[in-house]
């Protein structure tokens, strides 16, 4: 969570930003230190929102058709994209799946999926502190315990 950047919804979808803006977490373009109104994030006009997290360095979103949006520092994979970029505007992420959640942490993007499966963007290891890479391979393992059980 970023603590100097807010992103929210707006009651008909639209994404709004304000606060500071390092790494470009407001997606509000280049050349923005901040600003104190709630205003549209640049690039999504039409688009409506269901969902929407920001950390530190980057921020990602879910359209109504469950498309996915990614904008900031991605340093380590975590925007989702292609490669390794600043990116001060929204990027759709295509990935070929539709999601319904999304959290953005230290250098990771933890998503659900409509199928309720859950994937990451990002660097796991970077992530959660303390653990060692013993420990990385159980939390992995745990991820696939979770996406291969089917309580139905």
């Amino acid at each position: 969570m970023n603590r100097k950047a807010i992103i929210g919804i707006d009651t008909n979808g639209t994404l709004l930003s304000w606060g500071e803006s390092s790494e470009g977490v407001l997606g509000l373009g280049y050349n923005i230190s901040g600003i104190d109104t709630p205003t549209e994030v640049l690039g999504l006009k039409g688009i409506q929102f269901t969902d929407v997290s920001v950390s530190d360095s980057h921020a990602m979103a879910i359209s109504d058709q469950g498309e996915l949006y990614s904008w900031g520092t991605g340093k380590y994979g975590e925007l989702g994209l292609d490669k390794t970029i600043y990116t001060p505007t929204p990027q759709r992420v295509y990935s070929g799946k539709s999601y319904s959640k999304v959290f953005c942490g230290n250098l990771i993007s933890c998503l659900l999926d409509s199928n309720n499966k859950f994937s990451y963007f990002g660097i796991v290891a970077k992530t959660f502190k303390g653990l060692n890479s013993s420990s990385v391979g159980i939390l992995k393992g745990l991820i696939e315990d979770l996406n291969n059980n089917d309580p139905a």
